[in-house]
């Protein structure tokens, strides 16, 4: 996970990671639940 980590801080890349651990989760910056995501669907467009 480390060298995973470190080559994508080098090049400026993203990692979209998923996992049900949430120890590994906790590594990263940013954490979306699938709760989160959901909501965000349900939410009707407004015109």
């Amino acid at each position: 996970m480390d060298l995973l980590l470190s080559a994508c801080a080098a090049a400026h890349s993203s990692v979209i990671f998923v996992s049900h651990d949430q120890r590994l989760a906790e590594r990263f910056q940013r954490q979306v639940s699938l709760t989160e995501i959901n909501r965000a669907v349900a939410v009707p467009a407004t015109a």
